[in-house]
């Protein structure tokens, strides 16, 4: 049996069954009070599981079961997030009640519909919202350690329970994203390294470097897309084998101002890799500036000296 990473935090068997039987997905969004108390009917392609906002956002905790129409009657999962961010609040959703019991950096999310048990009919339902104060880029991710079980059927005619697959969404993302297919296929994910890249070039010079990509995928071939952000960037791209590729990056400095500059390459398919690239733009070393010439003779330097020439 083979154990393969879908994305980080999230792993699944390769053997006779290698799709998990539930999970669950997490969808980020500005805050919306009313979202709970609607229990919108959402699909799994609908979820988004990453975003470039900061500030107040709220993750919507989702169960997924690959056979809809199954009837489900309690979840339990314990979500983490990074300590700079704050807890603003919580509640559980979708006529749930039971308890989000917050402490520090997590929460522990214990769920239940007894009596009721609720059909899953559209794939996904609403468990629970935590409205968060996203300082920088993190993930709201979930602890595999602690327990983390749906429960389905009705008692007492039906009840049995499963370890739910738990995927994480990311907030405050600058380049890098990747997602969780809600068919658990692997998706085309081009990861560069080094994730950043400090450089100096002197003015009016260039230079090269030197950028690798793997490409995970469980199809081959798969063929990423790979580009520079800025105009004094051009990529060269040499594929190694199917799943390598060697990026030849060339910074060029002409025209440019001494300073501090910054971009990025981007490896891009189903998900998205990036290097940043800062760059520092030095004096030019060993390189005469030319010198100003200055005003042409008998031309006057000043506007003062130029009105004289008309009095």
């Amino acid at each position: 049996m083979l154990l393969l990473p879908l994305v980080s935090g999230l792993l699944f068997t390769v053997g006779a069954n290698p799709l998990p039987p539930s999970a669950i997905f997490t969808h980020v969004q500005p805050p919306n009070p009313t979202f709970c108390d609607q229990a919108p009917s959402m699909t799994c392609d609908q979820i988004v599981q990453y975003t470039e906002a900061t500030g107040q956002l709220e993750f919507d905790l989702f169960l997924w079961a690959y056979f809809a129409g199954d009837r489900f009657n309690a979840v339990r999962v314990t979500a983490t997030w990074p300590t700079s961010w704050g807890f603003v609040g919580a509640s559980l959703c979708n006529g749930a009640h039971g308890s989000i019991d917050v402490q520090g950096n997590r929460a522990v999310v214990d769920a239940s519909w007894l009596p009721d048990c609720p059909t899953l009919d559209t794939g996904v339902s609403l468990v629970a919202r935590i409205v968060l104060d996203v300082t920088g880029y993190g993930e709201f991710n979930y602890n595999y350690t602690e327990p983390r079980r749906v429960t389905w059927g009705c008692p007492p005619s039906e009840h049995t329970e499963d370890l739910a697959a738990l995927v994480e969404a990311r907030a405050g993302v600058e380049c890098d994203y990747c997602y969780a297919d809600c068919g658990f296929q692997m998706l085309c994910h081009p990861q560069l390294t080094p994730a950043t890249l400090d450089v100096e070039v002197p003015r009016g010079l260039s230079d090269q470097y030197t950028i690798q990509a793997i490409v995970y995928s469980w199809e081959d071939p798969c063929t990423p897309s790979f580009t520079g952000t800025e105009s004094w960037m051009s990529l060269g791209v040499e594929q190694i084998d199917w799943a390598t590729y060697l990026l030849t990056l060339t910074v060029d400095t002409q025209g440019m101002e001494m300073g501090e500059y910054s971009g990025w390459v981007i490896g891009e398919d189903d998900c998205r890799g990036c290097t940043r690239v800062n760059l520092t733009v030095t004096s030019s070393q060993g390189i005469e500036e030319p010198a100003d010439p200055g005003p042409e003779p008998g031309v006057p330097k000043t506007w003062g000296g130029v009105k004289t020439l008309y009095r």
